[in-house]
């Protein structure tokens, strides 16, 4: 078992050596089995996607990734960062690989320990994922629907001309959340957020009673400083280049009201009507409408058992919780008997 490890994956972009996603997940298990702090996920090729197609498949990755060990800290990151980051990250141990390009892998980890050796940074290991037996039922119809959209677009997508951005992108994007426990459909939502944003990123994140006091089991939130600190650090592997505001949020929709700097906001399906009503009062202002972007949640492709999955920093509070409560009460059960043994 490693601490931290790093995994490039190709995502599937040409008919005629077609991987497909199922192999991806497979992969995706066997490495996500192997690793008890954090997973790095690189995406080759995805960038040049659709952006409905990109959401599929962090969605469906997110998915994998959460269900199978929802307590390591695994970020997908759909632009080419593989070689740098396995060359500067601190922390790393272990290089993931895959029997199908296991040579390049030999000699890959060869010349990325060279450099890290220069910059005293600890030699990596490497460790390759074969395909193994899962614990999860996985929706081949939903998967089979959208890989052919993916091959349908293949030739147009492989075009000189067309091997550039195919979604649309805005000089300034806003989002707001709570963020609390950093999970996988907070990681999608962000890195949808950065992929569209050319220059700047406004975030902001809920505090106060007015925004958290109903939530469930509101006092285990977060304090505002680690939640900050989880999305900067995350944007930072996405995209380090963006001017990134983080804006503390006590009322629903902050500066998003009145910065004439911001031309499109990014939601999930519940907060589709805040966007809406946000779009209201800045015509009010006489300011542009945002264009609205809606990701889906972490959820579709793979189940446990015939369960659907949603994934929410509540289940996450409410796990916890759980987990004190059964600690307070093994306390009170030690010492009843320690009382009683005394009383004998």
């Amino acid at each position: 078992m490693f601490s931290v490890g790093i995994l490039n994956l190709i995502t599937p972009t040409n008919p005629d050596i077609f991987i497909s996603h199922q192999e991806n997940v497979h992969i995706l298990y066997s490495a996500i089995h192997s690793v008890e702090q954090k997973l790095i996920i690189t995406l080759n090729n995805c960038i040049h996607l659709e952006l409905d197609l990109i959401q599929k498949i962090l969605n469906l990755y997110y998915n994998i990734l959460s269900l199978v060990n929802p307590h390591v800290n695994s970020s997908i990151i759909p632009i080419q960062k593989f070689d740098h980051l396995a060359q500067t990250m601190e922390d790393l141990d272990v290089i993931f690989g895959t029997t199908s390009n296991l040579e390049e892998y030999k000699t890959q980890i060869i010349e990325i320990n060279e450099i890290r050796s220069k910059n005293s940074l600890k030699p990596l290991k490497f460790y390759l994922c074969e395909k193994q037996g899962m614990n999860l039922t996985i929706s081949v119809d939903n998967l089979s629907t959208w890989n052919q959209e993916i091959i349908e677009k293949e030739e147009e997508i492989l075009k000189p001309e067309n091997l550039q951005i195919q979604h649309p992108t805005f000089d300034g994007v806003v989002l707001g959340g709570t963020f609390d426990r950093l999970h996988a459909g907070h990681r999608a939502l962000l890195t949808i957020a950065a992929l569209i944003a050319n220059k700047r990123l406004l975030i902001g994140i809920t505090s106060g009673k007015f925004l958290l006091g109903n939530k469930l089991h509101a006092n285990m939130i977060q304090p505002f400083d680690v939640r900050v600190n989880a999305v900067v650090q995350f944007i930072s592997l996405i995209k380090p280049g963006l001017i990134l505001d983080t804006i503390r949020l006590t009322d629903p929709f902050g500066e998003s009201k009145t910065d004439p700097n911001v031309q499109a906001i990014v939601v999930s399906e519940e907060t589709r009507k805040s966007a809406q009503k946000l779009n209201e009062i800045r015509i009010g202002n006489n300011l542009q409408a945002l264009e609205i972007v809606v990701i889906d949640y972490v959820q579709g492709f793979a189940y446990v058992g015939n369960e659907d999955f949603k994934l929410s920093s509540s289940y996450f509070r409410h796990q916890e919780w759980v987990q004190s409560q059964k600690k307070l009460l093994r306390k009170g059960k030690q010492k009843q008997l320690l009382k009683e043994s005394k009383l004998i």
